[in-house]
């Protein structure tokens, strides 16, 4: 049941968006293919076997600077520790591609086509804040703890 729930949340949101259904592509959204917004690549999994209830979203942020990869690493654990309530996204290292990764889930139930979009559009906006500088800037970051 919750595997036509994923199916049916993302033929609506390629209906509210105008995005190409997904059930036609070889390799669709709804198998965890990549999804762009504002140039950042999305992966929606759903995968009943880990838990039916929850789709997880992953955004890619980038690679990490050259030179600065110490420092960009420290600004994304300072963001996991500023997000921390048990259910907030979580930033993390690819293990497959060595780039910046943001994570969240969500309840399926939950969404709907709309909360799905806003979703992807507020993980693009950071996505996009990091490729400008990385969370260094106490000045734009949006995860500043002080």
């Amino acid at each position: 049941m919750s595997k036509i729930k994923y199916f049916d949340l993302i033929d609506e949101f390629c209906l509210l968006t105008g995005m190409v259904q997904p059930r036609i592509q070889p390799r669709s959204i709804t198998d965890g293919g990549a999804l762009y917004i504002d140039e950042v690549a999305f992966s929606l999994l759903h995968n009943e076997q880990i838990d039916e209830a929850l789709l997880f979203v992953y955004a890619d942020f980038g690679a990490l600077p050259p030179g600065r990869e110490l420092q960009a690493s420290i600004a994304l654990l300072e963001a996991n520790l500023y997000l921390y309530n048990g259910t907030a996204p979580v930033f993390a290292i690819s293990a497959e591609t060595g780039r910046a990764v943001m994570a969240q889930h969500g309840a399926l139930a939950a969404l709907d086509a709309q909360s799905l979009s806003e979703l992807l559009l507020n993980m693009a906006e950071k996505a996009t804040q990091w490729r400008k500088d990385y969370f260094l800037d106490p000045q734009t970051n949006p995860f500043q703890l002080s």
